[in-house]
């Protein structure tokens, strides 16, 4: 499989409107609009299993394996279907299409914590491990790009953030915790595009896996605090957490199905959806999960 690889920029260009900062991408291109979906069947949900990236229809009918190479751990889709990114545990982030004709390295990502796709389906957000965020794609704005700014300062050195997401409006929510235990700053985290941040719930470990819904009204959200959780993470028309108890390590929501949702059963060693109640049964482990 041969691999291209694009410098980074050397610089990023800063923009100011209403409290608010453009952030411009800090890889190159190309940024194209896909059109490399497979339309004879339909596959949408997308799943690292044991290391290896596959995809599955809505329904979980059909499974198919990509041949993107082993020891996968993250994998994100975006929300039309046509891009995906993904990364071993020491390896850079790469994009491609979902045809995995063009892959492209982003360089200087080995560290990269977690990254999802932005509602305009081409720029990936990507957390660092020093809780900043960096950008492939066209712009888009955020109140800033260091998600420790503003946060009360009681555990600052022992922050854990793990995982984020970016509505289409800016809005960045996000999982705060502690490295050894609970604490003040932890819990889901909301930060408007004029810096004001705002915590959701403060009795639960850092979240470790957070996926939005593509209008950026809801987030799903695993949390860790003894037993696994998942919740909902209303935006619109209210702020709220609502936990739901579930065995669930991942659980995502769909982009073209109304109120479904995807999650891993890791006791059953099943994926299932909730309101259609389809199970699938896995012979492997899953590592990431995304629709």
């Amino acid at each position: 499989m041969k691999l291209t690889f694009y410098p980074i920029l050397m610089f990023v260009c800063l923009f100011f409107c209403a409290g608010c900062t453009a952030y411009e991408t800090q890889y190159e291109g190309p940024y194209t609009d896909g059109g490399n979906v497979n339309t004879s069947v339909n596959y949408e949900i997308l799943f690292v299993e044991n290391g290896v990236l596959k995809f599955a229809t809505p329904n979980l009918n059909k499974v198919k394996t990509l041949s993107a190479g082993a020891n996968i751990t993250k994998a994100s889709i975006n929300y039309r279907h046509d891009r995906i990114a993904f990364k071993t545990a020491a390896g850079n982030v790469i994009v491609t299409d979902t045809a995995l004709s063009t892959m492209l390295i982003l360089p200087n990502t080995s560290g990269v914590l977690w990254f999802d796709w932005h509602a305009n389906n081409q720029t990936l957000y990507m957390l660092n491990a020093n809780s900043t965020l960096s950008f492939y794609g066209p712009t888009i704005t955020v109140a800033t790009t260091n998600l420790r700014t503003g946060l009360p300062g009681y555990f600052t050195n022992d922050l854990g953030i793990k995982t984020v997401a970016i509505t289409p409006a800016g809005t960045v929510v996000f999982g705060v915790g502690l490295d050894q235990s609970i604490g003040p700053e932890s819990g889901v985290w909301v930060r408007n595009t004029d810096g004001k941040s705002t915590r959701l719930r403060t009795d639960y470990d850092a979240p470790t896996h957070l996926r939005l819904n593509a209008d950026g009204s809801m987030a799903t959200a695993i949390l860790n605090r003894g037993s696994t959780e998942w919740a909902y993470v209303n935006l619109v028309p209210n702020r709220e957490l609502l936990t739901r108890q579930n065995p669930s390590t991942f659980i995502a929501p769909s982009s073209s199905i109304e109120d479904e949702f995807v999650g891993w059963d890791i006791l059953r060693q099943e994926l299932y959806l909730r309101k259609n109640q389809r199970r699938l049964k896995l012979s492997g482990f899953v590592s990431d999960l995304d629709w």
